[in-house]
This record gives C-alpha cells, sequence and structure tokens, in this order.
C-alpha cells in the first residue's frame, strides 16, 4: 500500500496489524512531500474520519497522539471539530478529526460540501457506505489553493483501514470482485460499483490460521507464521488477542472473514467454511432441484443433488417484488445459467402456505404462489401438508454436520452466486426469544422479522422435500433409508417419490 500511486488506497486486514499507524504515517508522508507555496511552506490539511465521536475519541485520536504526543506537537483543540495543528521545519500540516454517522448520509454529505482538504484518511472503513466514501474523495485535492501553491496538482489523495466488513455485499468487496454484482442490479447501480482505475485495495494475511483434524473437525487457533505485523509485535501479543473472542469474533477480527452481525440466537451454528467453493460447475444430466419460501423477502435457491451430496449454486432474492416478478427472475437465470432444466428436469419445493390463497379469505379467486410460478412453468409443492420449524431445522443440522464416504461436507454452496444463502447459515438467519417467567427461552421458529428468515427456509424446504427427512421418521428398530438420490431421475418421477416416501414415513410414525 504505501508504494502504490493509486489516489484512493484501502488495506483490510485483523486488528493490531499495523494498518492504522501505516494509515497516519502516509499522511505524514504526504504533508513532508508537499510542494512549497510561494512562502516557501509546505502546507497541508487533511480530514481524519471515523463513523462516531465516541470511537474518534477513544481510538482514533488516541492512535494518533502515540504518534504525535501533545506535549511534543502541541495541543489539540478539543472543541467540534477537533484540530491538530504541527509546525515543523518547512511543514504545516493541519489535521482535522471528523466523525460522519453512517446512517445520516444527507447530513454527512451536507457538512461535506464547500469543504476543501489535500487528503483524507478513512479509520474503519469498513463502516463507511460507498456514497460517504465517494463525496469524501471528491473534496480532497482541493487545498491549498493554486494561487498559493501553483506547483501542487491537485491530486485526490485518499488512505484507509478496514477490518472484514459484516456482510458479503460490502461496496469494497464488489469493486475488488471478492462478491458478484447482484443480477437484478440496474446498469446505473452496476456503474457505481466499479472500481475507478486509480483506486487500489490490499489484504493483509490472516493473523492466525485453523487448526483441524483429519477428520476436519476444529480443534483451535494458531499464529499465522506469515502474519505481516508478527515480527514488530511478537506471538505473544496475537496469542493475546484470541482471549475472550468466540470462534466467529477469532475469524472476524483474526482472520478477515467475513461474519454477519448477529442479533439474536443463531438458527445455525455447525457451518463451516467448508462449506463454501469459490466455483460450482452445474451437471447438465442432473435436475435443477428448488427451494422456494414466499414472503416480502421472498426467496428461491436453485440445488442439484448427486449421490448424497447437495450443491447450492444460485440464489434469487425477491426483495420486494411480486411473484410473478421472482419467477420471470428465475427463469432468467435458468435460461441464462441452466440452459439444460427443461431436459434434464425441475422439481419445486415451498412453505405450505405457498398452496394458499392470498388474504385472510381463502375463497378468493386470487391465484396462489404456487399457481403464479407453475403458470410460468414451474412447479413447486410442499414436502408436507404441515410445516414444522423443528423438523426443518433438524434436516438442515444433519445436512450440515454429515460427511460423505471420503469425508467431504454434503453440502457445498457457490460463493459467487449464494451470498446470501452464505449469511444466513453463517449465524445471520436467528431463531425466536421469548420472554417468560424463568427468563428468556429460544424457540426453534426463525425470527420472521430478520430479512434472512426466507431466505434460508427456501433452503430448507428444498432439503425437506429432496429426501434429508427421511431418516428422522423411521421408528426405532427399523433401517434408515438413505436420502432420495436425483442421480439419472426425471424432475416429476423424483418428485413423486419423495412426496410418497415422505406420506409413508409419516404414517408410520
Amino acid at each position: 500500500m504505501v508504494l502504490s500511486n493509486a489516489s484512493l488506497r484501502i488495506c483490510e486486514g485483523p486488528v493490531n496489524s499495523g494498518k492504522s499507524v501505516a494509515s497516519l504515517a502516509e499522511v505524514w508522508a504526504k504533508a513532508c512531500t508537499m510542494p512549497k507555496c510561494k512562502d516557501g511552506i509546505r502546507r497541508s490539511k487533511f480530514l481524519v474520519v471515523r463513523d462516531s465521536y465516541p470511537n474518534l475519541e477513544s481510538s482514533t485520536i488516541e492512535t494518533w497522539k502515540q504518534w504525535f504526543p501533545e506535549e511534543q506537537w502541541g495541543k489539540i483543540n478539543g472543541r467540534e471539530p477537533m484540530t491538530h495543528f504541527l509546525k515543523f521545519w518547512d511543514v504545516e500540516l493541519t489535521v482535522v478529526f471528523r466523525a460522519f454517522d453512517p446512517a445520516n448520509i444527507l447530513k454527512a454529505v451536507k457538512d461535506l460540501r464547500s469543504t476543501e482538504w489535500t487528503g483524507a484518511w478513512l479509520n474503519e472503513a469498513q463502516f463507511f457506505p460507498l456514497p460517504l466514501v465517494k463525496e469524501i474523495y471528491s473534496r480532497t485535492g482541493r487545498w491549498p489553493a493554486k494561487k498559493d501553491c501553483p506547483a501542487y496538482d491537485r491530486r485526490k489523495w485518499v488512505v484507509g483501514d478496514m477490518n472484514a466488513p459484516p456482510t458479503d455485499d460490502h461496496w469494497s468487496y464488489y469493486m475488488r470482485g471478492k462478491t458478484m454484482l447482484p443480477r437484478d442490479m440496474t446498469p446505473e447501480q452496476k456503474y457505481e460499483l466499479q472500481c475507478p482505475e486509480d483506486w487500489e485495495f490490499f489484504e493483509q494475511p490472516p493473523a492466525v490460521i485453523e487448526i483441524r483434524g483429519e477428520d476436519g473437525g476444529f480443534i483451535g487457533f494458531e499464529v499465522n507464521p506469515e502474519a505481516e505485523n508478527l515480527p514488530h509485535i511478537g506471538e505473544e501479543s496475537i496469542k493475546q488477542e484470541l482471549s475472550g473472542r468466540s470462534y466467529n469474533d477469532v475469524r472476524r477480527d483474526l482472520m478477515n472473514k467475513v461474519v454477519p452481525m448477529q442479533k439474536g440466537y443463531p438458527r445455525y451454528t455447525q457451518f463451516l467454511r467448508e462449506h463454501v467453493a469459490d466455483e460450482i460447475m452445474p451437471i447438465e444430466t442432473l435436475p435443477i432441484i428448488a427451494g422456494y419460501d414466499p414472503g416480502l423477502h421472498g426467496c428461491v435457491h436453485l440445488f442439484q443433488q448427486w449421490k448424497d451430496r447437495w450443491f447450492a449454486l444460485h440464489s434469487i432474492q425477491a426483495a420486494g417484488s411480486s411473484a410473478v416478478q421472482l419467477a420471470d427472475e428465475v427463469l432468467s437465470v435458468l435460461g441464462q445459467r441452466f440452459p439444460f432444466w427443461k431436459q434434464s428436469g425441475f422439481v419445486g419445493w415451498g412453505d405450505p402456505y405457498g398452496d394458499t390463497r392470498f388474504g385472510a379469505d381463502e375463497s378468493r379467486s386470487e391465484n396462489t404462489h404456487f399457481e403464479i410460478m407453475e403458470g410460468k412453468g414451474l412447479k413447486f409443492r410442499s414436502p408436507a401438508p404441515r410445516d414444522n420449524p423443528s423438523t426443518r431445522r433438524e434436516i438442515t443440522v444433519k445436512l450440515l454436520t454429515s460427511r460423505t464416504d471420503t469425508g467431504a461436507t454434503r453440502l457445498l454452496v457457490d460463493k459467487r452466486y449464494c451470498a446470501p444463502l452464505i449469511a444466513a447459515l453463517d449465524g445471520g438467519c436467528t431463531m425466536m426469544q421469548v420472554k417468560s417467567p424463568d427468563g428468556v427461552r429460544v424457540e426453534e421458529k426463525v425470527n420472521k422479522k430478520n430479512p434472512l428468515a426466507d431466505v434460508m427456509e427456501a433452503a430448507e424446504y428444498a432439503f425437506w422435500g429432496g429426501g434429508e427427512a427421511e431418516g428422522l421418521f423411521h421408528p426405532l428398530g427399523r433401517e434408515k433409508k438413505a436420502p432420495i438420490s436425483y442421480t439419472n431421475r426425471g424432475g416429476l418421477l423424483g418428485a413423486r417419490a419423495s412426496v410418497f416416501q415422505f406420506e409413508k414415513a409419516r404414517k408410520m410414525k
């Protein structure tokens, strides 16, 4: 990053890896290399930003004062905006510390308008939305004025540091190509997320790496010998960072892994990075198995099943659109990514609610969600007459924790096209917490206020309808049947077989 000439440079890495120190050192270096003004002084003015004033004062400014102590460089003006004026050699450096609330972009943009800066430092850039970053960027390269410093090229200049963002749909991941742009984005939205030629992103190695046994089970963490700041802080400092952190905290803070911010009890804690693949190629001879959950955040997932493995290939979210629009989007994805689907077959499973009339009055003539889908050529049915959240969870836990004869995970998710499903499985989907006289208890029902609820349930219906419930319904002493394999089956044949076998198992229970 230090050697790059890009006009915007952002480094992502683990905590305590030297990112912030490198950023403030770049501010210092830029100030020292500014061209001289007419009076022979190298003048510059930098904006240092954070997402809140408490974080700005307790973290960013404290880091700054470690390297530029007030007793040596002068007092920081305590009034907002807090300002530090440094004068040394032939340099005059003004540093202004500001906090902008990411939830109030309009006010932040308004406050930035008409301001002029030499450059800016974005501290903890993962918390800043792209419009705010672009506005800050646009205000740099404007000071000092051309009349005062004719040799100044007025080039944009922004440096930043960040930890892994809370979700894969962060603007920096889109720009870096770490996350694929959603298909339903408009051309204008895609243009906004194109990485400018003079922007550059950097990623440090993780501070620790996972230790796993021969069976793939998690054992612990060890210091990564490739950690960038290791020679300066030592192994013990990194080991101390592990203390008090949960497994997911370590992955997010020390391994640059995206971990959703959890509010509530996660529906699944068994999801591993082994369940994620960079790319999964569909098999043209196998049918497409779809899972569908209607609703405001309705979702359809497209899977294939080979022997006892499930491959999640594509996730399509409704995002408030109608069932008709969602059906059209599913058909578009099928046509572009899976043109063989009509020949190999299509099997759709969904929420039993999808087969009921809209509204409280079921006698109304509107089509059901399933009928709308079927009108578009997509046949969906429910895996059981009634929904059962506990059964769905038990089925999915079994799928996440079981492995093939070769030790591979039975579920594999495509990172490029299934980001919503990964987020839901990785703790983003939570369960209901109910207050009772004894305290707070967790129910196995999905918290429907969670935007990832429909995403998770759509997959659960596919697993249920696809035969993963088979071994859960047999009486003790009876041999459990293997999950239904769609290998060499036509789409509707597999669907009929699954419904028949489920009904038989339900009656036996």
